[in-house]
């Protein structure tokens, strides 16, 4: 049951009523009320923020399902690693307390340190954004055996390295590693993939597969043509599937669809708007957003096929790519950061291995990627540091550039 306090009042929401009181109020009689479990707000990757109205049955049918993926046990200590206007907040507080856990939600200063956190309290159960773990990486808090009581290690909202999953192993050795995905309007995460290291399934992988279908839920991946195809946009179905988004009518019809697929029992589908491919040992490769395309020269350009090769010319995880549009004229740029090679260095890897047409014209160097406060990578702001005046000669400042 919730309660939400409202100026000396509470509103008590059960499963099937609700109810206000006052401190010296008996309980009315219930009456019946919305569905709704809550409405969460999220811009994704449009900027113009949506209401995603979230059901009590898509909650009920997530945490059902991830019940069975990630069984916790009375007491078990789990971190709450994500701010509250993100919804995998949402798993961390009603997932632990449906099981009798307990919640470890650590202050702004520990939140620098998370690693320590979670081994000062001996957590059993890690949730996070992998740029958490990069970052904790690059600060050098990824100790061997580190975090030998965590049991489970969940990843989402970003996707997670290969590489950063077998260093996880090294710092958390008696952990099962999670890759979990899944949009808001799917209610927290959908799909699930148990990594295991060394494994053949990674090979010719850069990033680890979002797996298969939660309990109940379904995917179907199609072609431009919406017709079943290994490889192009995801789209999703079942019970987790939500409402859809508050007073917007015209979204609403675009992302969420009718259609009937042979051998699914679903018939109503959310457009996930991310590319995926089905592998020949039968993973789900996640290969980006379908609206990360960009056109150079008249040539399609995946920004997540660039971000690779940059890691690789870097040798680092902390890198990202953009497209800068000026005087009509498109390029890329690269933002690199916690990389020992030179820029130069950078730049004559990725000519080396890119397409003339793929390659960043620019490389820009960064003291830190900065974060949505979901803890996501934010490629706006990244954008933002373009437009903003460069520090003079003799100054310091956040940003070094290379030009091709």
């Amino acid at each position: 049951m919730l309660a939400a306090r409202m100026a000396g009042r509470v509103a008590l929401i059960g499963p099937m009523a609700a109810e206000t009181v006052g401190p010296d109020h008996a309980p009315s009689t219930p009456v019946d009320v919305s569905p709704l479990a809550y409405i969460m707000f999220t811009s994704g990757t449009t900027g113009h923020p949506k209401g995603v109205a979230v059901h009590r049955s898509n909650l009920a049918a997530y945490l059902s399902s991830i019940a069975g993926v990630v069984p916790l046990s009375v007491g078990t200590r789990c971190s709450q690693m994500f701010d509250l206007s993100f919804d995998l907040s949402v798993h961390d507080m009603f997932h632990t307390w449906a099981s009798g856990g307990v919640l470890y939600v650590p202050n702004a200063k520990e939140v620098l340190d998370p690693i320590g956190f979670a081994k000062r309290h001996r957590l059993e159960c890690w949730f996070s954004v992998p740029s958490m773990v990069a970052r904790a990486a690059r600060a050098g808090q990824l100790a061997s055996g580190a975090l030998s009581d965590l049991q489970f290690s969940l990843f989402c909202g970003e996707p997670l390295p290969v590489s950063l999953a077998e260093q996880w192993v090294q710092v958390a050795p008696n952990s099962q590693i999670l890759n979990l995905y899944g949009p808001t309007e799917a209610t927290i995460a959908i799909t699930a993939h148990h990594f295991v290291p060394g494994a053949s399934t990674y090979s010719g992988l850069s990033t680890v597969p979002i797996g298969e279908p939660l309990d109940g839920s379904e995917l179907q991946i199609v072609n431009t043509d919406e017709l079943p195809s290994e490889t192009g946009e995801l789209l999703l179905g079942g019970p987790q599937i939500s409402a859809g988004y508050m007073n917007d009518p015209l979204l609403q019809a675009d992302r969420f669809i009718a259609r009937c697929f042979a051998g699914a029992a679903s018939t109503r589908w959310y457009r996930t708007g991310d590319a995926v491919r089905a592998t020949a040992s039968g993973a789900l490769a996640f290969e980006g957003r379908l609206d990360d395309q960009v056109k150079i020269n008249g040539y399609r350009v995946e920004l997540q096929d660039v971000d690779e090769a940059l890691r690789r010319a870097a040798g680092t995880r902390e890198v990202a790519t953009i497209a800068w549009t000026r005087r009509g004229s498109t390029i890329l740029i690269g933002f690199v950061c916690g990389s020992t090679r030179s820029t130069s260095e950078i730049l004559v890897e990725c000519r080396r291995t890119l397409p003339t047409y793929m390659r960043p014209r620019r490389i820009l160097t960064v003291d830190q990627m900065p974060t949505s406060v979901s803890g996501k990578l934010d490629r706006k702001a990244l954008a933002a540091m373009l437009s903003a005046p460069r520090p003079r000669q003799g100054e310091s400042g956040g940003v070094g550039e290379t030009l091709l």
